[in-house]
């Protein structure tokens, strides 16, 4: 009704503006007072908003997402509940009152449900973000609850949004954790890489091979670092130019402990839970440390899977517990004490990490900590002699133990090994474990039994009884996988000659090795009349100042009297307490000693002695072992008669 009006000017002006809709407050200095009843008024900055609707996207529609390198990748999320919905673009929105209300711009959803033993139950989500790689990332429960701690989570992650957002996606966040425990079933994070579900499956870092597929598995708080350095780079056919060298003749020590990555997977499966491979030389520039590069490389970063010397001994074995079934590596072990060097060594084969009491409550904590693999060190000494240290008789360490030289080679020029194994192999890696496991997953049985044939080869050839249990498992299960991986195309072996090499040159020395400690067995009685010179008496039986035959000892004890040599009987007698305190200082067990002593005619059986007689030594007798040196001065006791 305004004087001025008229139908063609109004056309004129609403085909101008077509493009171009007023805002509100402009609305309202052109008519004061006419917003003042707007149910809208100071929530929305123009009208037009109110005729826009949010297309939704389609049920079972795709999320297409271009990664950080360019790759198109395509994901299906899950249908959200109401009043939940994603739009077409991206984003995910809330309905109330026929409002599409934003909850967050970019497209933001929960993948699954998973508990973690050290976490509980959690939900993994998943983040798209228009110009960086799709991120998955998991929220305990007990975060989703708790608005703070959500925050960190999701702004560590990526999700910016201030209180009044954060609070709507919060919100939004817990519906859905409460729709899934309605509709999906929870899996397990897992807290070891290797076998699970009875040897179905194999958790390779972030990945679940399977026998019908390979699945994405989460990392668990445990397992999270570790996992980061197991991802495939670079190119197979790259890879193997590296990994063939080992091929060449004269690496056969090089290729064997470079095998023990393909053959932790099957250890399992001989019934023993592995055992250790030192590499040993006194000089850099062998390749000791290549070879455990080379070993970490079938799975993963060649550097980042290694355990280095300045780790702990706590360290070392929460890494072992971690790998499980994949190869366990270790650089430079030379400065590791003997204690230590023994106690990791049981532990590895033991397949169990050590039991600990909780704090504060007289129980103890669970331990789910278990493995069975192969682990692969380095030093510039013997851990053997080292262990000698620890004990007069290391047998039990040793026989879990395959220490052997590796020597310098001339076949490869230092030129070609800084490009092979400090350029090609860092570019190259992770790329030949994949392959190898789901081979392994799906053909299991197979696996196995060419793991007994070879075996039952190797102990037939090598003359391997019991006592020899892990080297014969060891080396199984590493020429093993190296024939699986061979015949897979991962490598270019002449398995017949490396086989050759362990079975008549390497378990050889081990047993010439094994023979000198069993050997010692004898030495510990000299050892003992060693350590108690000042401790012994040297005489005739004869001598009795009680009958009147005296004569002045051949030497007499500057300190208690410990030991007593007869040079008329030659025979040794030392009090029994006395000897066994010994074998218990050195760790060793004096039954096997006795046994061992016995079998030698050395020992004799338990007596009663006076061990002053003769002497102005004036003792009651005691209990005695009597050792014999009449047929065999097998501990130098006719040397200490000379000698005095």
């Amino acid at each position: 009704e305004h004087p001025e009006y008229t139908h063609e000017r109004t056309v004129i002006k609403t085909e101008d503006l077509m493009d171009k809709p007023y805002l509100c407050r402009t609305i309202e200095n052109i008519r004061p007072g006419g917003c003042d009843s707007c149910i809208h008024k100071g929530k929305i900055k123009s009208p037009i908003v109110l005729g826009a609707e949010i297309e939704e996207a389609l049920e079972d529609e795709a999320i297409a997402h271009v990664n950080a390198a360019g790759t198109t990748m395509f994901f299906k999320p899950p249908n959200l509940p109401e009043p939940y919905k994603r739009g077409r673009n991206g984003g995910i929105f809330v309905v109330e009152d026929g409002d599409y209300i934003p909850v967050y711009e970019h497209d933001l959803y929960l993948v699954k449900r998973m508990h973690d033993s050290i976490r509980g139950e959690s939900v993994l989500a998943r983040l798209h973000l228009p110009r960086e790689n799709l991120k998955d990332f998991v929220i305990p429960l007990f975060s989703l609850s708790s608005k703070e701690e959500l925050r960190k989570i999701l702004s560590f992650n990526g999700v910016i949004a201030l209180p009044k957002q954060l609070d709507r996606i919060m919100q939004y966040l817990v519906v859905c954790a409460k729709n899934q425990q309605l509709e999906l079933d929870i899996e397990i994070l897992r807290n070891q890489f290797g076998w699970v579900d009875n040897n179905t499956k194999f958790i390779l870092g972030s990945e679940e091979i399977g026998l019908t597929e390979t699945r994405y598995s989460p990392p668990s708080e445990t397992t999270e670092k570790i996992a980061r350095d197991i991802y495939k780079k670079g190119d197979l056919s790259e890879w193997k130019k590296v990994a063939n060298v080992y091929n060449r003749p004269g690496f056969e020590p090089h290729a064997f402990g470079f095998l023990a990555a393909f053959g932790a997977p099957l250890i399992k499966f001989t019934n023993y839970n592995g055992g250790m491979i030192n590499l040993l030389d006194s000089e850099s520039g062998t390749g000791k440390t290549t070879v455990l590069k080379m070993i970490n490389s079938v799975m993963g970063h060649p550097e980042g899977l290694l355990s280095k010397e300045s780790d702990t001994l706590a360290h070392k074995k929460f890494r072992l517990g971690v790998y499980c079934n994949m190869a366990y590596t270790c650089d430079e072990l030379t400065n590791m004490p003997p204690e230590s060097t023994s106690s990791l060594i049981y532990e590895i084969s033991q397949g169990e990490g050590s039991g600990r009491m909780q704090s504060q409550v007289n129980m103890e904590r669970k331990n789910d900590t278990r493995w069975a693999t192969i682990a692969v060190g380095t030093s510039n000494a013997s851990l053997v002699q080292k262990l000698g240290l620890l004990k007069s008789t290391a047998n039990g360490e040793i026989m879990r133990l395959m220490e052997y030289q590796v020597p310098r080679t001339t076949a490869l020029t230092k030129n070609e090994a800084y490009q092979l194994y400090e350029g090609l192999m860092y570019c190259n890696f992770g790329l030949a474990g994949p392959v190898y496991i789901d081979w392994l997953v799906k053909n299991q049985e197979k696996g196995v039994s060419k793991l007994i044939e070879v075996q039952n080869r190797i102990d037939a050839a090598a003359n391997l009884d019991n006592r020899y249990r892990y080297w014969s498992a060891i080396s199984a299960c590493i020429l093993t996988g190296g024939i699986i991986a061979t015949d897979l195309g991962l490598l270019d072996y002449d398995m017949p000659r490396i086989e050759q090499w362990a079975t008549y040159e390497l378990i050889p020395s081990l047993m010439r090795e094994l023979r000198t400690s069993v050997d010692s067995y004898a030495d510990v009685l000299g050892e003992f009349m060693a350590k108690h010179n000042s401790n012994t008496v040297i005489l005739k039986n004869a001598t009795d100042s009680r009958n009147g035959v005296f004569e002045v000892p051949f030497l007499e004890p500057r300190n208690e009297l410990l030991v007593r040599i007869e040079v008329d009987t030659k025979l040794i007698y030392i009090p029994v307490k006395v000897l066994r305190r010994f074998c218990t200082d050195e760790q060793i067990i004096y039954k096997d000693l006795l046994s061992m002593l016995y079998k030698a005619k050395v020992f004799k059986g338990e007596v009663r002695k006076r061990m002053g007689k003769g002497t102005k030594i004036n003792a009651p007798a005691v209990l005695c072992y009597e050792f014999s040196f009449a047929d065999d001065d097998v501990f130098g006791a006719e040397s200490m008669i000379r000698d005095t």
